[in-house]
């Protein structure tokens, strides 16, 4: 968290440094200093604009985390959309034999990775508060799900816990899925481009 908090900040210098002096195209927009200070000023509007924009885009970031390859017009098939969390929270139960349930499951390790889950879409959504502010302060804008991907990891070892499953035809069966959803990705992305 330290390390990513260090390199927002100096990315968020760096922009700052490249684009001073420069104009938007959008005149919405406005200079990431001016959205911080009224982020400084204003912490209970922000707050309020964080759950709107929560509650306004929430199925769309699903939507862009799980099935969206970065274009609007490739995604996976719709079903993918409502079996891909099952199978995340269902792969969290498999029992491996080389592995220690017993140390994956503690509370004070669930609560650190719910504390580095929340840590990272707060720094996602401070960083495109600064960056994409509009000058209604209404939304937060230009929030991606695949900004949200790296987040897929840890929702899983949230899931996890002592009870474990070791039924192999259902093993099989989710690691077929997941070779075919891999298959059709491929085959979206070929098509895109092909």
């Amino acid at each position: 968290t330290i390390i990513l908090t260090i390199y927002i900040i100096l990315n968020y210098l760096y922009y700052s440094s490249l684009t001073k002096g420069l104009s938007s195209p959008n005149n919405n927009l406005v200079p990431p200093k001016e959205a911080l200070m009224f982020a400084v000023n204003n912490p209970l509007k922000v707050l309020a604009t964080i759950l709107k924009t929560i509650k306004e885009c929430i199925l769309e970031w699903y939507m862009g985390t799980i099935a969206l390859f970065g274009w609007s017009d490739t995604i996976i098939p719709i079903y993918g959309y409502i079996v891909m969390p099952i199978i995340i929270f269902l792969s969290s139960f498999f029992n491996d034999k080389n592995e220690n349930s017993t140390e994956i499951c503690l509370l004070k390790n669930k609560v650190l990775y719910f504390t580095i889950t929340f840590l990272f879409i707060l720094m996602t959504f401070t960083v495109c508060y600064l960056l994409f502010s509009y000058a209604d302060y209404k939304l937060i804008h230009n929030v991606q799900g695949r900004y949200l991907v790296p987040i897929i990891p840890l929702v899983y070892l949230l899931f996890s816990s002592k009870i474990k499953i070791n039924y192999r035809p259902l093993k099989i069966l989710l690691l077929s899925f997941y070779v075919y959803i891999i298959l059709i990705c491929c085959i979206n992305i070929v098509k895109r481009f092909y």
